[in-house]
């Protein structure tokens, strides 16, 4: 049995020492790194929620824009206008002005589409939003797509 050195046996537990603290920093680096990917979604997915309420509060003719959306959505005129085109006109000046990215819209009456701005992407959702009033109700959704 070959006999150590008390010198060699603190330099072997050194080592061992380093080699853990090594394993232990590369743990978190990955950890680290892969995180700032949820980071920058959990971001984007603020702003798309920030965005569909900031499009809720936003009035045209002393009402709702979510009233001319679900005229829009029942084919009806709103201020003696077309109410998707009046909608589509208020939605994309709120939209080009908050953000650099590709930003879509989409409203939907019982699943079915009836009111979207910019073509439909991969990207971070926002929660699904209901705006109702006498006329019906709609869902309204917006996705943080890209940079442009």
């Amino acid at each position: 049995m070959v006999s150590l050195k008390k010198g060699q046996t603190e330099i072997v537990g050194l080592v061992i020492v380093v080699i853990i603290l090594v394993i232990l920093a590369l743990i978190f680096l990955k950890f680290y790194i892969t995180g700032n990917g949820d980071k920058d979604s959990s971001v984007k997915s603020v702003q798309a929620n920030n965005l569909v309420n900031a499009i809720k509060m936003v009035t045209m003719c002393n009402q709702n824009i979510g009233d001319a959306i679900i005229a829009c959505c029942n084919n009806n005129d709103f201020c003696g206008r077309d109410a998707c085109r009046l909608s589509i006109e208020e939605i994309k000046k709120i939209m080009d002005s908050s953000s650099e990215e590709i930003i879509y819209f989409e409203a939907k009456d019982n699943d079915d589409l009836c009111l979207s701005v910019n073509n439909d992407c991969n990207g971070v959702s926002s929660s699904i939003n209901f705006i109702r009033n006498n006329d019906g109700e709609a869902q309204i959704q917006v996705k943080i797509c890209s940079i442009k």
